[in-house]
């Protein structure tokens, strides 16, 4: 067992995060508050940006193929995310236990 000081340090350091805790809900509270009020102006009209015009294209064209790119990229992220947490719910346990010995 740890001794008094150690006892009465780790409940401080509880205290302190739950005061920040706190603070940190209260501050979001307020932020979520304060932009439910917001509203967008009945008379605000915006005109269509025609990008080929713009931008050109085609970089127009190259930026739909990087974003495929991303796309194509985020879904074998995440592929390979659920094939890790697969492995580790089948042998996570063991993995555990030879990590300790």
């Amino acid at each position: 067992m740890g001794s008094r000081a150690d006892r009465n340090r780790a409940g401080l350091t509880r205290t302190v995060r739950v005061i920040v805790a706190a603070v940190a809900v209260a501050v979001w509270l307020v932020c979520a508050s304060l932009l439910l009020r917001t509203a967008v102006p009945s008379g605000l009209h915006l005109h269509r940006v025609d990008s080929d015009a713009v931008f050109g294209k085609a970089l127009v064209r190259r930026t739909v193929h990087v974003e495929r790119f991303f796309l194509f990229t985020w879904v074998l992220g995440q592929l390979a995310l659920f094939a890790t947490l697969w492995i580790y719910a089948l042998r996570g346990a063991r993995f555990a236990r030879e990590s300790c010995s």
